[in-house]
C-alpha cells in the first residue's frame, strides 16, 4: 500500500496539557473529546450521536485521523441512528502522534478499550474501517467477534500478497529521515512495514469472524488494489455473510468521494425503533 505524503499531516507531536477535551461544538453540532489510559499509551477519540443506539466505529486510515469522518460525525440521520466514535489510532493525533505502535494485533488491544465505556449501555456494534483501518477492523472483529454486529470494510488492504516491499521505507527510518519527516508519517511508514506480515498472522484467523462483512472497493484504486476484495471471498466460505460493492474506475477515497453510498449502507443497518416499521 503506497504512502501518499501529499495527503499527510504535517502536525506535530502534541503535549498532553495541550490536548483539546470535554464537549465542543462543530457546524452547529455538540460532539465530545474522550482519552482513556492503558499499557502507558493513550487512546483519543471523538463521540456524537444517539448513545442510546447502534455504536458506529469508525477507524481511519494511514495516515489520517478522527477529523477525517467530521460529516459522519454530524450528519443529522447518521446522529438520529447511532451512536458514532471516530479514533484516533494510536500514534496519530490525539493518540500520540509520531509515537507508532506498529501491530495490528496491539491497535486492536488499545481501540477496544473503548468497549469498556460502552458496556453499561449495552450496545450493539458496527466497526467501519478504511485503508489501513480496514484490516484493522478486520483485527478488531476477530478480538471482539461476540460484540461486532456487522463490520463495514472501504478499500480494504486485507491481502498480504497484495503488499510488496517497497525500499524507500528502510530510507524513512534512517535518523536523518525521522529529524525531518511530519510525525504522521512516522507512525505511517512504521505501520506500514510490519503490514504484511501482520496479514499473514491474520490470514489463519478470519474463520473466527461470524458477523456479515461489507466490502466497498473502486476497481480502479492504485493504492489498494481491488483483489483485496477476491481475497475476501476466498477467507468467507458463507457467500451470504459477504457483500462486495464493486465501484467501477473508482479510486482510494471511498469514505469522502462515495459519502452518500456509505451512508446509504450505514443506514441500512441501524437498528429499528420499536415503533419504526
Amino acid at each position: 500500500m503506497s504512502l501518499m505524503l501529499a495527503f499527510s499531516s504535517c502536525a506535530g507531536n502534541k503535549k498532553t496539557e495541550n490536548l483539546p477535551s470535554g464537549n465542543f461544538q462543530y457546524k452547529g453540532v455538540w460532539l465530545t473529546h474522550h482519552y482513556l489510559e492503558s499499557d502507558g499509551r493513550r487512546l483519543h477519540y471523538v463521540s456524537g450521536g444517539d448513545s442510546s443506539k447502534t455504536c458506529l466505529l469508525i477507524i481511519h486510515g494511514s495516515p489520517g485521523s478522527w477529523d477525517d469522518y467530521k460529516k459522519y460525525l454530524v450528519d443529522s440521520a447518521l446522529r438520529a441512528n447511532f451512536y458514532i466514535i471516530s479514533v484516533d489510532r494510536p500514534g496519530f493525533g490525539g493518540s500520540e502522534e509520531g509515537n507508532p505502535l506498529p501491530s495490528l494485533s496491539a491497535q486492536s488491544s488499545l481501540v477496544s478499550k473503548i468497549l469498556d465505556s460502552l458496556k453499561s449501555y449495552n450496545l450493539p456494534l458496527i466497526v467501519m474501517g478504511h485503508s489501513y483501518g480496514g484490516p484493522l477492523a478486520v483485527r478488531f472483529t476477530i478480538d471482539n467477534t461476540n460484540q461486532v454486529m456487522h463490520s463495514i470494510l472501504l478499500a480494504a488492504a486485507i491481502d498480504p500478497a497484495c503488499e510488496e516491499e517497497e525500499s524507500f521505507r528502510k530510507i524513512l527510518i534512517k535518523k536523518w529521515a525521522q529529524k525531518i519527516l511530519p510525525n504522521a508519517i512516522k507512525s505511517s511508514n512504521a505501520e506500514l512495514m510490519t503490514l504484511k506480515s501482520d496479514l499473514l498472522v491474520m490470514d489463519k484467523e478470519w474463520d473466527k469472524i461470524k458477523t456479515p462483512l461489507l466490502m466497498i472497493h473502486g476497481t480502479g484504486d492504485m493504492l489498494v488494489p481491488y483483489q483485496n476484495t477476491v481475497y475476501a471471498r476466498n477467507k468467507i466460505a458463507d457467500t451470504n455473510a459477504l457483500k462486495i460493492i464493486a465501484l467501477k474506475k473508482v479510486n482510494h477515497f471511498i469514505p469522502w468521494t462515495h459519502y452518500s453510498l456509505v451512508k446509504s449502507e450505514l443506514l441500512k443497518l441501524a437498528t429499528p425503533t420499536p415503533n419504526s416499521h
